[in-house]
């Protein structure tokens, strides 16, 4: 089976019978639950995905991300920075296997 483009929730969901939330929301905006979710999805081990905003062109932005393009969500994990504030970090996978994050909290 071939899955080019489309939504990840949907078929994640179809695929592996866990259950697929679907959040939409812009940079810094707090969703209620969601950090929890992604927490659950961890513990539970269910396929997670994350996508970028934007039109994919196959080019990489100034931090490394593919606007318009999936990831896969590997895990969440609470930090904080070196202010002592929490900070909410995930990880994300490019299906490429290629590319990598070079904003904050970058290697």
């Amino acid at each position: 089976m071939i899955i080019a483009g489309g939504s990840c929730g949907p078929t994640l969901r179809d695929l592996c019978g866990a259950p697929a939330y679907t959040y939409t929301f812009e940079a810094g905006e707090e969703i209620p639950g969601l950090w929890e979710k992604i927490l659950e999805g961890e513990k539970m081990n269910y396929g997670m995905s994350a996508g970028s905003p934007g039109l994919d062109e196959g080019q990489y932005n100034d931090h490394g991300i593919v606007p318009g393009h999936a990831y896969s969500l590997l895990c969440g994990r609470v930090v904080r920075d070196r202010h002592g504030e929490t900070v909410h970090l995930v990880k994300l996978r490019n299906p490429w296997k290629e590319g990598e994050w070079n904003g904050r909290f970058s290697d």
